[in-house]
């Protein structure tokens, strides 16, 4: 090192010699160069050196008549960076060769002159300098080319020379297992004949950088690519190729995937059996798919570039319009949109669109628009449509002919009832009863005929609903007068039981119409039962505002999953020649019109049980 404070090289002589040692300190002395010893023996030498740091050490090759010289600037050269002059006062080939191995920086032969020793001093000095900061730089960047993330090699003769840390990384090696390994080791058998030619190529037309593709094999056998840039230069004052680059082994798998991606999406959008279509914000067709143009009547080519206003039905266009504003105003997804499609035969394709705006590759606005074919599906909604219209007026047809024989299944049951009183009117009179006794039947007629009247303006009022006439009745006596009138067959047996509450219970209603939904509810009971099957009717009061009426049998019961359907118009589970199932409609609505209510619970082969509920007068 150089003595920064007094600036003055330091030199160490090293001579057995003294007085010639001495001289040379003299004239050392007058050029201001600082000694800092002389050494007579090698181990003097090595302690200066380790203690002193000299800038210079001039040495004598033999000391004592040995050769110590030269171990003395083998030490230096492995332990120290501090160039050497050696002296010698023979001349002697073999010796010189010898001495080259510890890298001397220069010779001089005794006896030498001052000048010769101080020019020599001074070179020597200055290029050491020199070569130091060659050193620093090259390992500067060494260090850089060893830490890059991008790969760096040196090929000369064939061989690896260098290889940096990225390189050895990749390919699995260590530093000493690449080192000088054979490039066409790490090739496959064309990048080999590729190289080769490459180089000669080169070389031969003086290409001072080139770029390729390399791929090299890893320790494990993996092929692994590389994108490198090359250049012919001189390393250690020989040719060599010098190579830089980036591994692109991935990314090349990546554009395989995006290739089969894209040829896909390609494949999908020509080929999807939807009609696809990209416009510009001012109506212009930019693409369609292979199949929408198919589709349409058209080829790509006659689509590409037309307006779409004029593919589109008249009535359509402001519908359209009003997409391309919503676009322009805002990017938004339009949803579910209809549309007719003009085909290239002038006949109608029905759409259903979905759009959304997209950026072009271009960077401009484009709309994207989805547009399934719906025109089967019109037709047949449109046949559905005309079925359910020709269904509708069949179902009114059977619902005439239900309500007609609704109508005149009561009326027959009204005149049951009116046959039989006649009968028995008959009968009196073959007897020869009294007039008081036929003026009773007659008062018995004149009363069914009365309730058949009512009936009709009941139907008519379940039409037209109109507002019932309610009166006082006594609960107990208006349910006697019905079952009285019951035809007679409903009394074999004893299969109605009356249980009235001894409480005289008076309701607010309108007689006809409780007699209606009492009477119907009664002979469905009846309807219900089996061999030896009964019907209970019973009274209560429940509070000082309600009573109820509780119809019960245990015939066959109702299914669970047909309870909820029971008072709906037209439901029965009777056979048609008995029930029409507008009965429970009608009580029902008579008692919905009383202000009460009707329930109805039934279990299978256990019975049903009918509860109405009336308001007390």
């Amino acid at each position: 090192m150089i003595d920064h404070e007094k600036k003055q090289p330091k030199i160490l002589i090293v001579d057995d010699e003294i007085a010639v040692a001495k001289v040379i300190q003299k004239n050392l002395l007058q050029w201001d160069y600082l000694i800092v010893g002389i050494a007579t023996t090698i181990q003097e030498a090595i302690r200066m050196i380790d203690e002193q740091s000299p800038n210079l050490v001039l040495m004598d090759i033999k000391l004592e008549g040995d050769i110590d010289g030269i171990r003395i600037a083998k030490y230096i050269h492995n332990n120290h960076d501090i160039p050497v002059i050696y002296l010698t006062a023979h001349y002697d080939t073999d010796l010189l060769e010898f001495a080259k191995q510890t890298e001397p920086f220069a010779y001089l032969l005794k006896p030498f002159s001052q000048n010769e020793l101080h020019s020599t001093i001074e070179i020597v000095l200055s290029k050491f300098q020199i070569e130091k900061k060659l050193k620093q730089s090259e390992n500067k960047f060494r260090h850089l080319a060893e830490l890059s993330p991008a790969i760096i090699y040196i090929i000369q003769a064939g061989k690896l020379v260098y290889s940096n840390l990225a390189l050895r990384n990749i390919l699995g090696y260590t530093t000493i297992e690449i080192q000088n390994k054979s490039v066409f080791d790490l090739m496959d058998i064309e990048d080999k004949t590729s190289f080769i030619k490459q180089a000669i190529y080169h070389q031969r037309n003086l290409c001072k950088h080139w770029s390729e593709v390399v791929k090299l094999i890893t320790k494990g056998g993996e092929v692994r690519q590389f994108y490198c840039t090359s250049s012919i230069m001189e390393y250690n004052d020989k040719p060599a190729f010098l190579g830089m680059g980036q591994e692109i082994t991935e990314m090349l798998e990546i554009k395989k995937k995006l290739s089969r991606t894209e040829n896909l999406y390609q494949f999908l959008y020509q080929e999807n059996p939807s009609i696809y279509f990209t416009i510009s914000t001012d109506g212009t067709i930019q693409s369609v798919n292979k199949f929408g143009a198919t589709q349409l009547g058209y080829t790509v080519e006659e689509l590409l570039g037309k307006s779409f206003y004029s593919i589109i039905m008249e009535e359509d266009k402001q519908k359209f319009q009003v997409v391309l504003e919503s676009f322009r105003k805002q990017s938004v997804e339009i949803l579910n949109q209809k549309i007719k499609l003009i085909k290239n035969d002038n006949s109608i394709c029905y759409a259903r669109i979905v759009s959304r705006m997209i950026q072009h590759p271009d960077g401009s606005d484009v709309v994207l628009m989805d547009c399934d074919d719906i025109t089967e599906l019109v037709r047949v909604q449109n046949e559905k449509n005309n079925l359910q219209m020709q269904y509708a007026h069949a179902e009114k047809l059977v619902t005439i002919g239900q309500f007609t024989a609704a109508i005149a299944h009561e009326i027959n049951n009204d005149l049951d009832s009116l046959t039989n009183v006649t009968y028995l009117l008959e009968k009196k009179i073959l007897k020869g009863v009294t007039s008081i006794e036929s003026l009773d039947y007659v008062q018995k007629i004149k009363h069914q005929i009365d309730r058949i009247d009512t009936f009709s303006k009941l139907i008519l009022n379940f039409v037209k609903p109109h507002k019932i006439d309610p009166e006082r009745l006594e609960l107990n006596r208006l349910i006697r007068d019905i079952v009285d009138n019951l035809p007679q067959k409903y009394f074999e047996d004893g299969i109605i039981r009356l249980e009235f509450c001894p409480e005289l219970i008076v309701v607010n209603g309108d007689r006809i119409g409780l007699e209606i939904v009492l009477r119907n509810i009664i002979i469905n009971a009846i309807q219900a039962l089996s061999q030896n099957g009964q019907v209970t009717v019973n009274t209560s009061s429940i509070s000082d505002e309600s009573a109820q009426i509780i119809v019960t049998d245990n015939g066959a019961g109702i299914a669970a999953p047909d309870l909820k359907n029971i008072f709906l118009p037209f439901f029965s589970k009777k056979d048609r020649t008995i029930g029409t199932g507008l009965g429970l409609t009608i009580c029902n609505e008579i008692i919905r019109k009383h202000n009460g209510q009707i329930t109805l619970s039934s279990k299978i082969d256990e019975g049903t049980c009918v509860t109405i509920t009336l308001p007390r007068y």
